[in-house]
C-alpha cells in the first residue's frame, strides 16, 4: 500500500515523519503485514495524510474534508484538528483495541437498509449501543444472508 505512493517529496516526508512517530510504520505494508488490522489502520492513515500532503504542495488543497473509519484520522490531519502524530498514536490504539476485541475468528461486516431487530437475527453475538454504533461480528466461515423481502 505504501510502497505504492507517488515518489513526491511531500510522500517521503510524511513516510519519514511517520517513521520518527511509530518506528517500522512506514514499512510495514506488505501483504502479510496488512492481515493484521493495526499495522493496516496505520498504513491507511499514513497514506491519507500522504496524498492529501502531496496534492496540497501541487496546489490541490481541500476546501473541506471528510472521512470514513480510519480514513476520519487523515481527513482531522487535513483539517488542522489533529496533528499527524496525535492521529497516528491515536489509529494505532484504535487498531489495538479493535485486534483485542475480536483476536481471531471474526470479520466484520456492515449492514444497511435492515432495521436493528432484524439486523440482530443474522449473526452471531452482535453488539448494539443504541444511537451510536452497531456492530456485528461475523465468523469466516458464514456468509451474511439476507432474504429478499429485508
Amino acid at each position: 500500500m505504501l510502497h505504492d505512493l507517488p515518489d513526491h517529496p511531500a510522500v517521503a516526508a510524511t513516510l519519514a515523519e511517520a517513521e520518527r512517530i511509530l518506528p517500522g510504520s512506514s514499512r510495514q505494508d506488505g501483504a502479510q503485514a496488512l492481515t493484521s488490522t493495526v499495522t493496516t489502520q496505520v498504513a491507511l492513515c499514513i497514506a491519507g495524510v500522504a496524498a492529501t500532503r502531496a496534492l496540497a504542495d501541487e496546489g490541490a488543497a481541500p476546501d473541506a474534508v471528510a472521512g470514513h473509519s480510519t480514513g476520519v484520522f487523515a481527513a482531522a490531519v487535513a483539517a488542522g484538528a489533529l496533528t499527524f502524530a496525535e492521529a497516528l498514536v491515536a489509529v494505532r490504539h484504535r487498531g489495538e483495541l479493535m485486534r483485542d476485541a475480536y483476536p481471531s475468528g471474526y470479520g466484520m461486516a456492515a449492514v444497511l437498509g435492515l432495521g436493528v431487530p432484524r439486523a440482530m437475527t443474522i449473526g452471531p453475538r452482535p453488539f448494539h449501543a443504541p444511537g451510536r454504533l452497531f456492530a456485528l461480528p461475523m465468523a469466516p466461515d458464514r456468509g451474511v444472508r439476507v432474504p429478499p423481502d429485508v
